[in-house]
């Protein structure tokens, strides 16, 4: 009893030493009483959630903080143990899918493992390497801490795209000027693209590649090289400085040489020849599309639309004939180039263009669509553009003349007609016949003339507007439209021309060279006349073409005719109405037009004149409708004798 109490320990040194048995490490123990375990892969899982709670023991205190009582070497033997034993457990009970868990395992613990020995203070638990957001986290970190190697082994070994560490490797490379090194990073990670001759953007990483290069500095790259390849020549790189300084767009500079590579590798043509542009190298921008066969969409997007954006479309032009000064290999270009003017509505530019390419007539046209006649709201408005018909004249002479084409080769040439001449406005330049131009030269020249004579009978406050109005005009209209707007023209020169017989012979003039409807013209003018009560010029006009060929009977009452249906019902002209009939050449017309005016009488004079029966008996009829009892009379009285 007295021995007892002398060996009772004090009761905090008992706390004490229970507190320090349980902490003791101990896996063998722990497998020696799991093994005891009567359901092995039930075990198997309780010591892979021992892993699991060993693990969570390696992670900080705070962020960037480890916990100092922890044996991080102790705690990856420990977890390498238990997976071994828990393997084993499954195997023997042939459960693959815990003998997968445990590969799994032994592999987030071997990364841990990795991690410990590089020293890393942030470790996850095997929980969270399991999860795909954690692993991106802890990936992205080390990415950013230029731990690469291990943002590397946490991708690989958790199954997370390489690329981003591939890029951001290859980046590092790069900035720090080992460019040998950064494109070997960057060929793991980057495809070159299947279509290189399509308008598609360049791959992001690719692009950021060309803005890194762009932006170093000219000098000390070439140093940085050397260095790279011989470490040892440091000394004489101190002792001897470089005198040689290479600019940012040298083509001899490393940096450029790079861009290219990457760019030729992973970039379209766009992006290749949008880069030489940039950099200054038009002309090799130039020879490049035609080299590699780009398509016109990549010349249009390179070269045509930052060229014109920058007002060097000169420049492009120069360069397309120093390398081919008959354009021959440039025609497919020439075509886009000239669609894409016209597209965006950049008519001067347009012009300019198909001067240089010796595409005369179109220029000449050009002249006339949409520098005379676009915008215009009279023919005052012309004659003040009327210098562009000159200049759509000089060009129609020039296609005509082969000294115009310098190395261009005519289109009129011997050997071209042999090959088929054909008109095809589908054409690289629109060819046409020297007859065929000879017209539209008179076309442009008789133009000329109207606008100037058109100008000065215009020149009062009202005359544009009374020929408007009269020839139901909704635009001017000129020689190089249509027929029908052809008649226009010619209808408005006889309504508003100064001089009746000037307007008449130009008019006429017009009629016979476009092969216009003259009794149709006739008509409506003189019906247009009448409304506007200017017998006067009526007059005159049926003088005028009493003087032509179109001076037969059917064709002066037939115009007289459209003027008498104007007057007929209006009773304050009845004496023009009367002055009208008169004119009438066959006493049938005259008839009839005496029934439209409702002078009965002297209808039915005229038709007993000749015994025309049929013609009294329509008289009676359109005496009973007007109710005019006298004709009714006269005419059964006449109608009775004859009929006998």
């Amino acid at each position: 009893m007295a021995l007892t109490s002398q060996l009772r320990l004090p009761a905090w040194q008992n706390g004490v030493k229970s507190q320090t048995r349980l902490r003791a490490p101990s896996t063998s123990l722990c497998i020696s009483i799991l093994n005891l375990h009567s359901n092995g892969r039930e075990c198997g899982r309780l010591i892979l959630g021992l892993c699991d709670t060993l693990s969570c023991l390696l992670k900080p205190l705070a962020p960037g903080v480890p916990n100092p009582e922890v044996d991080y070497n102790l705690i990856m033997s420990m977890m390498k143990y238990l997976l071994f034993h828990a393997k084993m457990k499954f195997t023997r009970h042939g459960d693959n899918a815990g003998m997968g868990r445990c590969d799994v395992y032994q592999g987030l613990v071997d990364l841990l493992g990795l991690l410990v020995v590089d020293n890393y203070p942030d470790l996850p638990s095997l929980e969270e390497l399991t999860k795909v957001e954690s692993v991106r986290r802890l990936r992205d970190k080390l990415i950013a801490d230029e731990r690469l190697s291990l943002a590397m082994e946490v991708s690989t070994k958790c199954g997370l795209d390489p690329a981003g560490v591939w890029v951001a490797w290859g980046m590092m490379a790069l900035q720090s000027g080992d460019f040998t090194t950064a494109r070997d990073k960057f060929s793991r990670c980057l495809k070159p693209v299947k279509d290189r001759n399509v308008c598609t953007p360049i791959p992001s990483v690719v692009k950021d590649i060309v803005e890194c290069l762009e932006s170093m500095p000219g000098t000390g790259s070439m140093e940085i090289q050397v260095l790279l390849a011989n470490p040892g020549s440091i000394k004489s790189l101190i002792s001897t400085p470089s005198s040689t300084f290479f600019e940012e767009t040298s083509m001899d500079s490393a940096q450029f040489q790079e861009c290219v590579f990457y760019l030729r590798t992973y970039g379209t043509y766009l992006s290749l020849v949008d880069f030489h542009r940039r950099h200054g190298y038009f002309m090799k921008a130039v020879q490049y599309i035609l080299d590699h066969k780009c398509s016109v969409e990549v010349y249009i997007e390179g070269l045509l639309r930052p060229s014109i954006e920058c007002g060097e479309l000169g420049r492009l032009k120069d360069q397309m004939l120093l390398i081919d000064p008959s354009l021959e290999r440039w025609n497919p270009f020439l075509t886009a180039t000239c669609r894409h003017l016209v597209k965006n509505k950049l008519h001067h530019l347009l012009h300019d263009f198909q001067i240089f390419m010796k595409d005369f007539i179109r220029a000449g046209i050009t002249c006339f669509t949409y520098f005379y006649q676009e915008g215009a709201q009279s023919y005052l408005d012309l004659a003040r553009r009327i210098t562009f018909l000159f200049t759509a004249q000089q060009h129609m002479q020039a296609y005509l003349e082969p000294a115009h084409w310098g190395n261009v080769q005519h289109p009129l040439s011997v050997r071209q007609r042999q090959e088929g001449d054909r008109d095809d406005s589908t054409a690289v330049r629109l060819v046409k016949g020297p007859e065929e131009v000879s017209r539209y030269m008179k076309t442009i020249a008789l133009q000329i003339e109207v606008t100037k004579y058109l100008q000065t009978s215009f020149s009062g406050p009202t005359g544009e507007a009374l020929a408007t109005r009269a020839a139901g005009l909704s635009k001017l209209p000129t020689l190089f439209a249509g027929q029908p707007v052809r008649n226009d023209l010619t209808i408005m020169i006889l309504l508003c021309g100064e001089n009746l017989e000037t307007s008449f012979t130009l008019a006429l003039r017009i009629i016979k060279e476009y092969k216009l409807g003259a009794v149709g013209i006739f008509t409506h003018v003189a019906r247009e006349m009448a409304k506007l009560r200017s017998y006067d010029n009526l007059r005159g006009l049926l003088g005028c073409v009493e003087k032509t060929e179109y001076s037969s009977d059917d064709v002066m009452d037939e115009i007289l005719g459209a003027c008498l249906i104007v007057v007929a019902d209006i009773p304050e002209e009845a004496k023009e109405a009367e002055n009208i009939i008169k004119m009438l050449r066959k006493d049938a017309n005259k008839i009839n037009a005496y029934i439209l005016c409702g002078k009965l009488k002297s209808a039915y004079l005229l038709a007993v004149k000749d015994g025309r029966t049929e013609e009294v008996r329509r008289i009676l009829r359109a005496a009973k409708s007007m109710n005019q009892p006298a004709v009714v009379n006269i005419c059964n009285k006449w109608l009775e004798q004859n009929s006998a």
